[in-house]
């Protein structure tokens, strides 16, 4: 999950921008952020977002097109939506909306333009998306919100919405507030604690990053079925990661199958053998990987994947310090993996 940040001027706003996200994009973000503006020359927008890549946490866009692309098709990846709802500084054309959103039409057009900002926020009222708590508009004063007044006041009225979601850009005990609501949120706060193996993990995928969230926010839920999906989770990400070592390393073929599929896939104890037995000193594989690698393949297996055929363990159960202590194995083995392949 991040954080959606829309804002159509961004060269103008970087004081701004450090200040609402510091504790979530880190010392050296920060520091690129401030030394470009201090620039003589002056920061550009590319320039900007160019830093921002480097976030798991923090999402940016200053267009309206790509940032609807996010709001209209990957919604559920944020956790807050902080939107300048004029978003009209950098022009955009019909047709390039239409590719996006086909329902986007001449009307729409003409009723959004110059409160572009409102349209996500009808897109997400429509995906019962938590608006209330979790979308905010950014204005360039508290008088904002008579436009549009009365779809505004509708929402409002049926609780979908409330008044001081809007934030005046220029009044900085209204931005603290909202500093304040973002710092405390838990997914967030451990989406920072976790940020380096996310990072790691989006080099691979970022389906596989995002897999290994969900993990994280359910790791202590002690429903049965929750916790063999996080063994199943487990495994996955597990097996991403050794088979792209794997192929970085130029695993040998016999060390591979075939599903029912006819899809290649890494034999999971070969390649442990591989690399405990046969490459320990090449690839640092010490009694803690080694010892993980087998516990992770072995629990994840019998009490994750397996389960879906049906096999029944008698035997002592997972529980959540189960879950979480292959998680502490799984972050040492995703470390293992990011030190070896910078080699």
């Amino acid at each position: 999950m991040k954080i959606l940040y829309v804002e159509d001027e961004l060269e103008k706003n970087i004081p701004k921008i450090i200040r609402m996200f510091r504790k979530y994009l880190g010392t050296k973000i920060c520091k690129k952020l401030q030394q470009l503006e201090e620039d003589e020359f002056g920061a550009t927008a590319n320039d900007i977002l160019k830093i921002f890549e480097k976030s798991s946490i923090v999402k940016l866009e200053n267009s309206f097109p790509k940032a609807l692309d996010w709001v209209l098709n990957h919604y559920n990846e944020f956790e807050f939506y902080i939107i300048d709802r004029n978003l009209s500084n950098i022009m955009y054309e019909l047709e390039d909306l239409k590719k996006i959103d086909p329902k986007f039409n001449e009307n729409f057009y003409d009723k959004f333009f110059e409160r572009e900002g409102d349209y996500f926020l009808e897109l997400l009222i429509s995906k019962n998306f938590d608006v209330k708590n979790k979308f905010f508009f950014l204005t360039a004063n508290s008088s904002d919100r008579l436009r549009n007044e009365d779809e505004i006041q509708n929402h409002i009225d049926f609780d979908r919405f409330q008044d001081h979601n809007f934030i005046d850009k220029s009044n900085m005990e209204e931005l603290r507030q909202l500093v304040r609501q973002i710092e405390d949120s838990k997914l967030l706060n451990l989406m920072k604690e976790n940020e380096r193996y996310l990072q790691i993990l989006r080099k691979i995928d970022e389906n596989l990053k995002n897999t290994f969230v969900e993990l994280l926010k359910k790791k202590d839920d002690t429903n049965r079925e929750q916790i063999t999906q996080n063994m199943s989770n487990i495994r996955l990400v597990f097996i991403n990661i050794i088979t792209m070592f794997a192929l970085s390393h130029n695993l040998p073929d016999t060390y591979y199958s075939f599903n029912k599929k006819n899809e290649k896939q890494i034999n999971m104890s070969g390649f442990i053998k591989w690399v405990k037995d046969y490459n320990y000193k090449k690839f640092s594989c010490s009694s803690i990987i080694s010892n993980f690698l087998y516990s992770i393949k072995e629990v994840s297996s019998d009490y994750g994947a397996h389960m879906e055929y049906g096999i029944q363990r008698v035997e002592y159960k997972p529980t959540t310090d189960t879950v979480n202590s292959l998680i502490y194995a799984l972050k040492d083995i995703i470390t293992w993996y990011d030190e070896l392949s910078i080699k």
